[in-house]
């Protein structure tokens, strides 16, 4: 069956489903409400494309019984059967990919990491890693964590397992992705012996926030897991929100490509004070010491020049964090808050004035979204309207 008519005959049977009386289950299997709820993304209908080519035979659109034994879960199948007509249909096996992907919290950032790592290393074009080419896959973490059943191989599915595991993990443990991408950043480029930590040695040559010795459980280096999560204590205890870290770490990776932590943005003080000596030689003591600058330095201080608090042309990690900081604690509110009271705005802002007015508010107030006093404590400048600002500011102060 063509695509156009595959994706009509989806739409007709989820139709169908929707006005279904509920059927019931095998007792192991999952409930027809459960999988209503679910999400599909573009990998479960492409598995189900997939699935469709190898054993819908007869190219009719569904899975009829004799189709359906053929299948490695054909004894799965009456769980997926939404109308209950003996037969699996496109969505329906699209709707069982969803289910076990949403099993084992996989995400679509996870598939879309797996496809990353597939496209990178895997040169035959199979789907999966095989021995050949686990031994060169630059993977976040040894093999064996990845492969499950000690094969040697890595499939595309094991990937995604375990970098699902990993993020869920990383999350439970307040570590957010921006916490990750500087933590892989620093191994990338002080990992001299390629073991993904950071031994005392490499550990004293890296920009690190804090102490190791703070963060290192048992063995006196550094893992990827406990590096993500100094960086994500540093960032609380700074106060940044993770968009403050996101721009930290784009201004890094644009200009810092050693990855020292340190952007150099003139003559730094070594080169004026070498500079210092020649014109004195030549000219006399107090002659005035002129460095010329290249234009792309000249840019890089009109850029970040604002970040260099002690003013010797080298700006710092540190230096942009503390910059951002002050920013973030007069502004009185992170991004969440920001976004929050953005999409408030949004929501109840009917005549689109980038305002929430009283009349606005009485409206909102009837569907219990918002307090009935927020006028009282959110409108700081008491001239009758909230703005995003004093909405984010409010939130802020009130989280």
């Amino acid at each position: 069956m063509n695509q156009p008519l595959r994706f009509f005959r989806s739409l007709a049977c989820l139709a169908c489903i929707s006005i279904f009386v509920t059927p019931a289950f095998s007792q192991d299997g999952p409930e027809r409400r459960e999988l209503m709820k679910l999400e599909l993304i573009p990998y479960d209908l492409k598995e189900a494309t997939r699935t469709m080519t190898v054993y819908d035979r007869d190219d009719n659109g569904a899975m009829d019984q004799s189709e359906l034994e053929r299948l490695q879960w054909s004894a799965e199948a009456a769980d997926f059967d939404l109308d209950k007509n003996g037969e699996l249909t496109h969505l329906e096996v699209g709707i069982r990919q969803a289910y076990l992907r949403s099993r084992d919290d996989i995400t679509e950032a996870d598939i879309n990491n797996v496809n990353m790592f597939l496209s990178r290393y895997d040169k035959n074009r199979n789907g999966q890693l095989d021995q050949d080419e686990v031994q060169v896959a630059d993977l976040p973490a040894g093999p064996d964590e990845f492969d499950s059943n000690r094969d040697g191989i890595i499939t595309a599915r094991e990937l995604a397992v375990q970098l699902a595991f990993d993020r869920v993990l990383r999350s439970e443990m307040g570590i957010d992705p921006v916490d990750q991408n500087r933590a892989n950043r620093v191994v990338k480029h002080f990992d001299t012996d390629a073991d993904k930590r950071l031994s005392t040695e490499e550990a004293s040559q890296s920009p690190l926030p804090k102490p190791a010795s703070e963060f290192d459980e048992d063995d006196d280096q550094l893992s990827l897991m406990e590096l993500a999560t100094m960086y994500a204590v540093h960032r609380r205890d700074m106060g940044l929100s993770k968009f403050d870290t996101k721009k930290v770490h784009g201004i890094f990776v644009r200009h810092d490509p050693d990855g020292d932590g340190k952007i150099l943005i003139g003559p730094s003080k070594e080169q004026m004070e070498k500079q210092r000596e020649q014109t004195e030689k030549q000219f006399g003591k107090g002659a005035k010491v002129s460095l010329a600058e290249s234009p792309l330095t000249l840019q890089l201080k009109n850029t970040l020049g604002k970040f260099d608090a002690n003013k010797d042309n080298v700006v710092t990690i540190a230096e942009v964090e503390a910059r951002l900081a002050e920013i973030r604690k007069g502004l009185g509110y992170a991004q969440a808050e920001y976004q929050k009271a953005r999409q408030l705005i949004t929501r109840y802002d009917s005549d689109r004035s980038k305002h929430i007015e009283t009349a606005e508010l009485d409206a909102a107030v009837s569907a219990g979204q918002l307090p009935k006093n927020l006028f009282a404590v959110a409108d700081a400048n008491k001239d009758g309207k909230i703005t995003l600002e004093e909405l984010a500011a409010h939130f802020g102060a009130n989280k």
